[in-house]
Formats: structure tokens, sequence, C-alpha cells
């Protein structure tokens, strides 16, 4: 009879052990899973953030590209825009608080402001 028991205590005892095991082998697996879902993740935000950073490069050159005077000069020339000339041109001086000129170009004949 006792040698039933021990048998019985050492078959619980393995069953117990290889239960353990299958649980760790599980959750092993599970994290292993979840690390390849995280890893795969953070390659498609890297893969996007390379992406974003040349279209930010390539904006800041359009930037660039359309503030360069030079460039602005030939647009405007290629649209038959032309200089102003004297006649064209008002010289408005603002308040003395800001001390600063602007130059506006107008289309005005009769040599008065027209209302806007």
């Amino acid at each position: 009879m006792k040698k039933t028991k021990d048998t019985r205590s050492a078959r619980l005892v393995k069953l117990a052990l290889a239960g353990l095991i299958a649980a760790l082998a599980v959750t092993a697996g599970c994290k292993g899973f979840q690390l390849k879902q995280q890893n795969a993740q953070l390659q498609n935000v890297q893969i996007e953030m390379r992406s974003l950073l040349r279209e930010a490069e390539n904006l800041e050159m359009c930037i660039a590209q359309a503030y360069d005077l030079t460039g602005i000069g030939e647009r405007a020339r290629e649209l038959g825009m032309t200089e102003p000339d004297e006649s064209q041109l008002r010289v408005v001086r603002l308040p003395a608080s800001t001390n600063e000129t602007y130059a506006l170009s107008v289309a005005n004949t009769q040599g008065d402001m027209a209302e806007q």
C-alpha cells in the first residue's frame, strides 16, 4: 500500500512538474510572440519616421527655393510683371512709434488715394 501511495505521489509530482513546464512554455511562447509584434511595430514606426524626415527635408528645400529672390524675379518676368515706374509708387510713412517706411505699388491714374 505504501508503494502505491509513493507511486501515486510521484506521479502527481511529475504531473504537476509537467504542467508547470507546459505553462512556462506557453508563457514564453506568448512573450516571444508579443516581442515579435512589438519589434515589427517598432520597425514600421522607424520606416515612417525616416519617410517623414525625408519629406521634411524636401519641404525645407521647397521653402528655400520659394524664398529665392532670383527665382521669384524670373517667375515674375514669365508672368509679364515689370518694375513699377515713379507714377505708380506711393511712399507711406507710418507713425513715429514704428519708424518704418513701406512702398506701395498702385494703379491710380487720378493721383489720389483710392478707397478700398
